[in-house]
């Protein structure tokens, strides 16, 4: 049975960015976004929020997020034709990308200082061109008044968490972050 008063969202890369979307739009109480609230249980409560490598300036083309990072984290991150495929699937063409629900970067401080997000665990991979912008979203997070844990692993890829062999595989990498996690969801829950 799920326990609606302690909901916790955790998601990788894209997903992260879906958690990231999905705690600011949970966090309206009132106005035209707290219709999303609609039809959860009143005794709702999204307690924790988890993103691992999360993709939080989705709407900026991924060629400029690449482009901004060293040439040592380009030649490790995933290539541009790659990543921008998957985000055109993500974000069809219609889609507005300047819109705070696609970017979290956008939120605005006053905006984010009114709703109260629950605390947040991002996790980035050093090795990814990712990490600048999941680092930048925690900052922000952290001067709204959101508790925020931050864990990077300097060597770590795209998708390090999900490995579990083969030569990006690195075991502590993998077992520090799953505790993490675990010790991040076990806190919110108690």
């Amino acid at each position: 049975m799920v326990d609606a008063s302690r909901v916790a969202l955790l998601g990788n890369s894209a997903g992260g960015n879906l958690v990231a979307t999905l705690s600011m739009l949970l966090a309206f109480t009132t106005g035209p976004n707290a219709t999303f609230r609609e039809g959860l249980p009143d005794n709702f409560h999204q307690v924790a929020q988890v993103m691992l490598y999360p993709s939080i300036d989705t709407g900026l083309p991924y060629k400029t997020r690449f482009e901004r990072t060293s040439p040592e984290v380009q030649a490790q991150s995933l290539p541009v034709s790659i990543a921008q495929l998957m985000e055109d699937a993500y974000l069809p063409l219609y889609i507005d990308r300047s819109c705070i629900f696609v970017r979290p970067m956008l939120l605005e401080d006053e905006l984010l200082r009114s709703l109260t997000l629950p605390s947040a665990l991002i996790i980035t991979a050093g090795m990814d061109c990712l990490a600048t912008e999941a680092e930048l979203y925690a900052a922000k997070l952290a001067k709204g008044g959101v508790r925020v844990a931050l864990q990077d692993y300097p060597l770590a890829k795209h998708g390090f968490s999900h490995h579990k062999k083969g030569p990006d595989f690195r075991p502590a990498d993998v077992e520090d972050c799953w505790k993490r996690v675990s010790d991040q969801l076990q806190a919110a829950f108690s």
